[in-house]
């Protein structure tokens, strides 16, 4: 092997052990406020105990599932850790309640954190081979990537919270690498998956409709309704009952947080902000819930039409429009929920190392430096160390999603 080849694979080799060193020196043997919700849905399930799965404040965030939940935590050992709403499907508690009841939450938390590690690996892989294959370098697209997810707090609230969006991130991110290589049943098989987990990936399938590949959107469409249909056989009419309440109760309050980024979130919050108001129910400056709905919604749909719009035009006809369409939209559907958490960016920042081998140098280069600093875990701890309002922080966040869309509407090649 040449000496340069030794040396490029030694570069991939040694960022990929750091960072499985330092995501589970950090992570490992941690409480994950976020996966405990699947965890006790799930140990609920296995103990008999469905009627628990769906309960949650009257407010849904900032608080408690349930005194149920939180009396669980206490007999397993962690009565003063944070036990948080369910907001899955019942599917994936009755698969996850064996393990549930057989492990406790830590050992739960780390057998799901090596799967995250490694899907967290695989995911920079099939980024690559969607953004730039034949074209990137292996060692200086991983170790790009790996150096976003090291100083990025996307990448690090997934891992802190060990968030199920590292899963679905990957699913989707196999669907459009098996996409671009022709592989279109595996690749409408892994959206329908993680559409199922997580129903936001469906958006993504206007890729397939797109390219009008009604194929690849019908084997999607197919494995979500298969999985409904599981899911309905195996825990029955009534837990799907329950879901659907709780989409509502979870849909009725939008957080105001640094972790929303989303368009909707960043105009009440500046509403809040002039008003001098902290919204309802809520004193710490840093989380405030407010009802969800108002000309904010609104806009924020018009933007995703005006951007799916932009979208078509610009990438029909184009000769590669896979990486362009799938960065732009998904940055566009995350900046237009409700609840765009940061952790969501974690897909967008995966593709973004692409935009160095789509667009100039001159150009790409300080644009990626400046998305990366815009959410970058240095930024934030300056920024509330001086107090200032979460508004900036969310701001900046929308802002980079912003530059994801037109930095992918530029890369798109005739």
């Amino acid at each position: 092997m040449p000496m340069r080849r030794r040396t490029e694979t030694l570069i991939v080799v040694v960022a990929a052990m750091a960072s499985i060193v330092l995501i589970w020196a950090g992570f490992g043997n941690s409480w994950h406020q976020d996966l405990s919700a699947l965890y006790f849905a799930a140990r609920s399930y296995g103990l008999g105990q469905t009627e628990l799965i769906y309960l949650a404040p009257d407010r849904f965030f900032g608080a408690v599932a349930s005194p149920e939940w939180q009396d669980m935590a206490l007999q397993l050992g962690h009565g003063d850790e944070l036990v948080l709403p369910y907001v899955y499907a019942p599917l994936w508690a009755a698969v996850l309640a064996p393990l549930a009841v057989r492990l406790d939450p830590i050992a739960f938390y780390n057998l799901v954190l090596v799967v995250h590690i490694g899907f967290f690996l695989w995911s920079i892989l099939l980024a690559r081979r969607i953004a730039a294959q034949g074209s990137a370098p292996l060692w200086a697209w991983f170790g790009i990537a790996a150096l976003i997810a090291l100083v990025s707090t996307p990448f690090l609230n997934a891992f802190w919270h060990n968030q199920p969006q590292i899963t679905v991130t990957f699913l989707v991110l196999l669907a459009f690498e098996r996409y671009r290589a022709g592989a279109w049943r595996m690749a409408g098989i892994a959206l329908g998956l993680a559409a199922a987990i997580k129903i936001t990936p469906a958006i993504l399938a206007v890729i397939f409709l797109m390219d009008r590949h009604w194929r690849a959107a019908g084997v999607a469409a197919a494995t979500g309704l298969g999985l409904l249909m599981l899911s309905l056989a195996i825990a029955g009419l009534p837990l799907h009952i329950a879901f659907w309440e709780q989409l509502q109760r979870a849909s009725a309050y939008m957080v105001l947080t640094p972790l929303n980024l989303g368009l909707e979130a960043v105009i009440a919050r500046w509403g809040e902000v002039i008003s001098g108001g902290l919204g309802s129910g809520m004193e710490d400056k840093a989380l405030t819930v407010v009802e969800s709905g108002g000309w904010g919604g609104l806009l924020s749909m018009a933007v995703l039409i005006l951007g799916l719009a932009l979208i078509w035009r610009v990438t029909r006809g184009a000769g590669q429009p896979v990486y362009p369409r799938l960065l732009a939209l998904w940055a566009l559907v995350i900046l237009c929920g409700p609840l765009a958490w940061n952790h969501y960016l974690i897909g967008p920042l995966y593709l973004l190392p692409g935009v160095l081998w789509h667009l100039p140098r001159r150009l790409a280069a300080p644009a990626l430096v400046m998305i990366v600093l815009a959410v970058s875990l240095p930024l934030q701890v300056v920024l509330m160390a001086g107090q200032t309002d979460p508004v900036w922080l969310m701001s900046l966040g929308a802002a980079s999603l912003c530059a994801m869309f037109w930095l992918a509407i530029l890369s798109v090649s005739p």
